[in-house]
């Protein structure tokens, strides 16, 4: 509507589109400059609900499978019981599920729930000793380790992707091992990789050379953590730079779409959240500022 010339439709859709917490939201919101909408209303439930519900025989079993380290059975067993639950206790089911550091879980069960603001379920600051020490090394803002963790793993540790990627950031093993050999780190196994620590050190990392390899464009980046950096190259314009936002809607995988569009809106989210972890940084990310045209 604004390239056609009707300024005032244009920003009557901004406004309406800037209400939404999302990459088009923010991105609507950058255009009239108005702040980011990012509504935060936490579940309140008392001690007492959520141990009454940890008390339930199905979820005695989970608890118990989880202290024998039988997480694959514990999780089956998760949906088994969840499947059972009222919308209400669904709810409550999340927030007992991030009280045992089951943050997949309890993502996933709030998606059940159809409840989309307790922020702080479905996006946790977890490992955040390794996630600032690593951002710092490698000159990121930490807020991108976060988007890509949350996009990748949902902050499972133990996650491996039907095609090989392991981990909190999706690290295939060959990539790996390519990675720790650089950093001169020893020799990489694949139990090592589904470390914590090492995964986000190695993750880092790769991130820090993507942005390397791509001028410092990180749309170009992140979209090459997800589609592999070859695809993205055969992806760039052949004769005359175009806008990144444009760029981003004519890509042949809605999959990297999606995945480009969910970082880079999650990373906003963790800005703003990891404010109250560390009252010095002060900096606000701006989807803007990184859609530089694409050449």
């Amino acid at each position: 509507m604004a390239v056609q010339g009707d300024l005032s439709a244009a920003k009557h859709a901004w406004n309406n589109a800037a209400q939404d917490r999302s990459f088009y939201g923010f991105l609507a919101a950058d255009a009239i400059a108005a702040p980011y909408a990012i509504k935060n209303q936490p579940l309140n439930f008392l001690p007492a609900q959520l141990k009454a519900l940890s008390e339930r025989m199905d979820f005695t079993i989970i608890h118990e499978l989880l202290r024998l380290k039988r997480k694959n059975e514990a999780q089956s067993y998760w949906w088994f019981a969840v499947e059972k639950l009222s919308k209400e206790e669904k709810l409550q089911a999340a927030k007992l599920a991030q009280l045992w550091d089951l943050d997949q879980l309890a993502i996933l069960t709030l998606v059940k729930a159809e409840y989309w603001d307790d922020l702080g379920v479905r996006f946790p600051i977890r490992h955040y000793a390794d996630i600032m020490n690593n951002a710092e090394r490698n000159k990121l803002a930490p807020e991108w380790l976060y988007g890509v963790i949350r996009q990748e793993s949902m902050f499972d540790p133990r996650v491996q992707s039907i095609a090989g990627a392991q981990g909190l950031m999706q690290l295939m093993p060959s990539t790996g091992a390519e990675l720790a050999q650089e950093l001169k780190l020893n020799a990489l196994t694949a139990r090592q990789l589904l470390k914590p620590k090492v995964n986000i050190q190695l993750g880092s990392y790769y991130i820090k050379k993507l942005l390397k390899r791509f001028n410092s464009h990180f749309v170009l980046a992140i979209a090459a953590y997800n589609a592999g950096p070859a695809r993205v190259k055969s992806w760039l314009p052949n004769h005359q730079s175009m806008p990144a936002d444009i760029w981003l809607e004519t890509l042949p995988y809605k999959e990297t779409r999606k995945y480009i569009t969910s970082v880079f809106s999650y990373a906003i989210i963790y800005n703003d959240s990891l404010k109250l972890f560390n009252e010095k940084n002060e900096t606000t990310l701006k989807l803007n500022t990184y859609l530089t045209d694409i050449r």
